[in-house]
């Protein structure tokens, strides 16, 4: 037998059966086991290398990835502890060095306070390894990973998948067995490629070196720390981000072929680079330099019989705040929640044929946006002439561009243009399955009140003791701008309202609205049988919650006509996200055609 993507003559033993097998220990892997373990689902994570890469990648954990991790029972307190204080990464800098001019600066992705009106948590810059730790504490003892072994071959067959692994310490074949294989394997993701998945891609014909350093920046930079510097420099353009500035920056730049090929880059050309970007002498280590091509790649399609692909095997797109790893994350939720509703027994398999439908349209939009994003900046850097080969002509122009009165305000609009680059919150929160529409604009986050929307969040006071029992509150001792008792008025959003193992109902105390509730649950009874019925919990405003600031809360009273004498409600999904929008006349009848749709039992 030969190695990956090979194909065995015989199939080895069957020496595993498990429900899902995930191929990846990644962020996207090890949330999919944590999810289905959660809802009682047990499955093997197969991982191809012994230990993670160190290098940080991916570093921005935003809104929606938090609302997904909270509601998974991840720790969020002591995962933002072990990321980059707040006060340390809520801006971005556009420098002539890290010891040199700054001449622009904009926030990070809305870090600020007010952004507590549409999310009960924002933004935080963690390093990828860091979050892969906490979510991996979270399956010791309860989920294998298998590290040291590789995918080499699947096969679909209509009631599961066989799957060839190689023990790669032995050499050793065998094979798994499994209802589902999730392929959580990477942007080179073999088991995409075994199955046959194309690629649709869109590339730049421009290469990046990205080069990892520890080194302490802080005594360089001062009270001027950044999440992001973006480098505009004859010597050196491109950007360095601050995973940690006290021992680990990236610094990512154009390669210029005609100037050093690839295959002639090594530590010491690494180094001149890490220089001009310094603008001045510190001590520090080259830890590693990669090349790579700038462009975005998103699967055809995202299933294959029973193989389903999430994360980068899906979708892979240039570095732009964290949008490719919270749409990873997002893949998950959205996918191993209804893996347990299915495994669980109260949706029909044809429920996951959702997931592709959902989760593509949303991947297209933001790798899009990211890639814009990237060729923005970079086509930036060649407008200022930075991209020069004749370095004297590059300083030159540059020192134009700073000085020129004329020069200087066409700089100065480039550089305002930039700002939507670093606020992306319509993209985080604000997507609608069903409805692929590019945003008008990606930073205007609007919140929406029709299925497939993110349930709107405000913030809510528990009425009923039993209410928020398994639901930790939210800690916002990160948020220097609040005192002690306005925090304690933001402990739990309209989110936490939503079970992660069924369906949520929330309605008002109107008159004739807890006889609506017993009628969509007598039909409930009436519908399903015991073992196939969706669990549903239905939650009384002003009963067992209420809201803490219904001023501001007032366009979602009225698109949900859960106003004072009002009929309406909302019905949401295991993954907050609504399933339905109910008014006035909304049957019970209206109400169990919307479940058994979503459930695959038309």
């Amino acid at each position: 037998m030969g190695d990956a993507g090979s194909t065995a003559t015989q199939t080895p033993e069957v020496r595993d059966v498990v429900p899902v097998l995930v191929i990846g220990a990644g962020p996207a892997g090890l949330l999919m086991s944590h999810i289905l373990n959660r809802q009682g689902v047990k499955s093997l994570i197969v991982e191809k290398y012994t230990t993670r890469l160190t290098a940080p990648k991916a570093h921005a954990i935003g809104p929606r990835s938090f609302d997904i991790l909270k509601q998974s029972g991840i720790d969020i307190p002591r995962l933002r502890a072990a990321g980059t204080k707040r006060d340390e990464s809520r801006w971005v800098s556009l420098v002539t060095s890290m010891a040199g001019a700054e001449l622009q600066k904009y926030p990070y992705e809305r870090m600020d306070v007010d952004v507590l009106d549409a999310t009960p948590e924002m933004f935080h810059n963690i390093s990828q390894p860091v979050t892969e730790s906490h979510i991996a504490e979270q399956l010791q003892g309860v989920v294998e990973i298998r590290k040291g072994h590789q995918f080499i071959s699947c096969v679909n067959d209509d009631e599961g998948v066989t799957t060839v692994v190689k023990n790669r310490s032995t050499g050793e074949y065998y094979a798994v067995r499994s209802k589902y294989l999730i392929a959580c394997d990477g942007a080179r993701s073999m088991v995409r490629e075994n199955v046959g998945i194309e690629n649709h891609q869109e590339s730049s014909i421009e290469t990046l070196m990205t080069i990892e350093l520890t080194i302490d920046v802080r005594p360089i930079v001062n009270d001027r720390r950044r999440m992001l510097y973006i480098l505009l420099n004859p010597d050196l353009s491109g950007s360095l981000i601050g995973y940690d500035l006290g021992s680990k920056i990236v610094l990512t730049t154009k390669v210029n072929q005609a100037v050093m090929p690839i295959e002639k880059w090594n530590v010491d050309f690494c180094k001149q680079l890490v220089d001009a970007a310094l603008g001045t002498s510190v001590p520090y280590t080259v830890d590693s330099f990669r090349p790579w091509i700038l462009g975005r790649k998103v699967a055809k399609a995202y299933s294959k019989g029973r193989t389903f692909l999430a994360g980068d095997a899906a979708h892979s797109f240039p570095p732009s705040a964290g949008i490719g790893l919270n749409t990873g994350l997002a893949d998950v939720h959205n996918l191993a929640l209804k893996i347990a509703a299915v495994e669980n027994g109260w949706a029909k398999p044809s429920t996951l044929e959702s997931y592709g439908a959902e989760r593509r349209p949303v991947a297209d939009v933001n790798s899009h946006r990211s890639y814009c994003n990237s060729q923005r900046i970079h086509s930036m850097i060649s407008q200022l002439g930075l991209t020069e080969t004749d370095k004297t002509k590059a300083r030159r122009l540059f020192e134009q561009a700073l000085t020129d009165v004329s020069q200087r305000e066409n700089l100065q609009k480039v550089m305002d243009e930039l700002a939507n680059n670093f606020d992306n919150l319509e993209l985080h929160i604000g997507f609608v399955y069903g409805d692929p529409v590019y945003p008008e604009n990606p930073s205007n986050y609007l919140p929406k009140y029709v299925p497939g929307a993110r349930l709107p969040h405000h913030w809510i006071r528990e009425l009923n003791d039993e209410l928020m029992k398994n639901v930790a509150p939210v800690d916002l001792t990160h948020i220097s701008e609040l005192a002690d008792e306005e925090k304690a008025l933001r402990r739990y959003s309209t989110l936490d309202l939503c079970a992660p193992s069924g369906l949520t109902l929330i309605v008002n105390n109107s008159k004739g609205q807890e006889e609506r509730v017993n009628a969509i649950k007598g039909l409930f009874a009436s519908t399903f049988t015991p073992t196939t019925a969706p669990p549903l919990v239905a939650v009384t405003l002003e009963k067992d919650f209420e809201l803490v600031f219904p001023e501001k809360a007032q366009e979602f009273l009225h698109n949900f006509k859960l106003g004072p004498d009002q009929q309406g409600g909302v019905l949401i999904r295991p993954d907050q996200h609504i399933l339905l929008v109910l008014d006035e006349g909304t049957t019970a009848e209206n109400v169990v055609n919307a479940v058994k749709c979503f459930v695959g039992d038309e």
